[in-house]
């Protein structure tokens, strides 16, 4: 039996950040319900071309939706205002990520259902918090990485750039499945509910805590790879990383990695900080290119590893997933669509040595589970 067998979830969240919460609890064992708007649902169903083009489910909505059912209702009809409130009244959790007072206006704020449900846990994700001068606003990924100043810790002098992977997203979804979590706990203490927020906004601080510290308190900065002896090196038929973090002295092995010349020796800093081994940087740094750059990336990978330095191959996506460790550690689940081929998906990197995720991983069809819901509540389709 899976961790969370006969808990009851009930999700009104799209895109990202709130769907994500949702899944972490519907892989292991909750029964998640999804409310989506009829007309198109989820506006990750509508954002993978290749799925629209092909009128099959989208990869998008798959990635963050495994493990949950579908049901269609207007929430803001007299007769989905039924459904849903049907609905919350067998949840433990209602987990939604509309903008602050949308579900107050509907009846459906956290006020209301606590004296209805006090058992309830409301659990709501925003992008900027309930409350102050950008609470209202909408919230995504690319706004908060420019707002929180995330997208600036790396950039120095150049332009700020935007990282791809949204990494904030994420993270607020997993502090909220979390806070879920942790609520769910207290509750078998108090036999209460209560409320749990987050947002992007604060996730995003949190993410960047130790360079944010480090701003506040000292008024340094901290650029990771470049506080240290990293590089980057091009090779014959590649990219390669290469850090000189934890050694006494990482250029000197680097070098002799590489069969050239002692640069520590040459330049008289065997001994060298990391703050003096930065300040030489760009001297050294031709020399080693050049050397990598007479090697395939798998010559160097095995020299800079034979002197115990840490490094990588800088890789594809594609490469990255299809490399033997990842499935090692089963990164990838094959996740069952109806009426349509398996879809690859990425799956939860949590594991437990004696309670297991779901075995059957399934992605919902829009309002696929709409009339077994309805059946199941008593009520006609809405």
């Amino acid at each position: 039996m899976s961790i969370l067998s006969g808990y009851k979830v009930l999700e009104l969240t799209e895109v990202f950040q709130g769907p994500l919460a949702g899944q972490l609890l519907a892989d292991y064992g909750a029964e998640v319900i999804k409310v989506e708007k009829p007309q198109g649902g989820d506006i990750l169903r509508n954002t993978d071309i290749y799925g629209l083009k092909n009128n099959c489910l989208s990869s998008h909505f798959a990635a963050a939706n495994r493990n949950k059912k579908s049901v269609c209702i207007d929430i803001t009809s007299d007769e989905g205002k039924e459904v849903l409130m049907a609905l919350v009244k067998e949840s433990d959790v209602l987990l939604h990520n509309y903008r602050p007072g949308v579900l107050d206006r509907l009846g459906f704020g956290y006020e209301a259902l606590a004296k209805i449900c006090p058992k309830l846990i409301y659990a709501v994700a925003t992008g900027y918090g309930e409350t102050g001068p950008l609470a209202t606003f909408g919230g995504q990924e690319m706004v908060i990485q420019a707002l929180s100043g995330y997208c600036a810790t790396n950039s120095g002098d150049k332009a700020p750039v935007i990282v791809n992977a949204p990494a904030i997203d994420f993270g607020s979804g997993m502090v909220l499945a979390q806070g879920i979590l942790l609520a769910l706990m207290e509750r078998e203490k108090s036999g209460k509910g209560q409320k749990v927020t987050t947002s992007l906004l604060g996730t995003a601080a949190a993410i960047t805590g130790i360079e944010v510290s480090s701003l506040l308190n000292t008024g340094i900065p901290i650029n990771w790879f470049e506080t240290g002896l990293n590089f980057v090196f091009q090779t014959t038929d590649g990219w390669l990383l290469a850090l000189g973090f934890f050694k006494e002295n990482p250029l000197g092995l680097m070098c002799e990695a590489l069969g050239v010349e002692d640069l520590s020796k040459k330049l008289g800093i065997e001994k060298a900080n990391v703050l003096e081994l930065t300040q030489h940087k760009s001297a050294v740094e031709p020399t080693l290119a050049e050397a990598c750059k007479k090697l395939t990336t798998e010559e160097a990978l095995s020299r800079f590893q034979a002197k115990d330095l840490l490094c990588a191959p800088i890789m594809s996506v594609e490469d990255a997933m299809a490399q033997p460790q990842m499935q090692e550690i089963n990164a990838m689940v094959d996740a069952h669509v109806t009426g349509q081929r398996d879809l690859r998906v990425v799956d939860s990197p949590l594991a437990f040595s004696r309670t297991p995720k779901r075995e059957n991983v399934t992605v919902p069809l829009l309002g696929e589970h709409t009339e077994e819901i309805l059946a199941r509540l008593g009520l006609d389709k809405k």
